[in-house]
């Protein structure tokens, strides 16, 4: 008996954790249409500024991984901000950003990393 929850719980658990992963590295759905200003200078410079230039400046802990303090630099990772940021929701390290933060640059990389 004690076999079968054992294997019960284990099974339960593994389909959980599999759900759960299946939640992150997904794009989010969302119009990109019914955001306004999703450029690096409207939007974008501010969330890298309040949830990333801790780590990502020179000088920074992270400084290795990017540094991020200018729009040029800033695009040369947007691939690394979205996976990490949007996708998989592994930064910032204090935890996941907003559902509006993250489809704000979801919408800056499905626009091509615009500055302006």
């Amino acid at each position: 008996m004690s076999k079968r929850i054992v294997l019960l719980a284990a099974l339960v658990f593994g389909t959980l954790v599999t759900f759960n992963a299946c939640k992150k590295d997904k794009a989010p759905d969302v119009d990109c249409s019914t955001i306004s200003g999703a450029t690096y200078n409207l939007k974008v410079q501010e969330i890298i500024s309040e949830n990333c230039l801790g780590c990502h400046a020179t000088g920074g802990s992270a400084e290795g991984d990017g540094v991020f303090e200018t729009y040029a630099q800033a695009k040369s990772k947007g691939e690394d901000i979205y996976e990490e940021s949007v996708l998989s929701k592994s930064m910032p390290p204090s935890g996941a950003l907003s559902d509006s933060l993250i489809n704000i640059l979801h919408c800056w990389k499905e626009a091509g990393y615009p500055e302006n």
